[in-house]
């Protein structure tokens, strides 16, 4: 079956990306989940095992790092990893 990934950032369109333009069986990955918050990914976490967690550091309703503080509270045993996307702004 391989791995289960959980990809969480509150830009939907990136999370649809990069859930259906990757090749997740070439990679190992047999399940994704997706969030758009923190509170989302708690509620897969409670209910599903996850392997690798692929986050955004920050997000309106709770940072990444919060939601890793709370995994390891929580005692979940899975690989964290952490990034943040680059907003594009005009420059005057």
């Amino acid at each position: 079956m391989g791995l289960t990934i959980l990809l969480v950032d509150d830009d939907q369109i990136l999370i649809e990306k990069a859930k259906n333009s990757l090749n997740w069986d070439n990679l190992g990955i047999g399940m994704v989940f997706t969030a758009n918050n923190i509170h989302e990914a708690k509620g897969i976490l409670k209910v599903y095992k996850v392997d690798i967690l692929l986050c955004d550091v920050d997000m309106p309703m709770g940072s990444g790092l919060e939601l890793v503080e709370w995994i390891r509270e929580e005692r979940k045993d899975m690989k964290c990893r952490l990034c943040q996307t680059a907003k594009k702004t005009a420059v005057q």
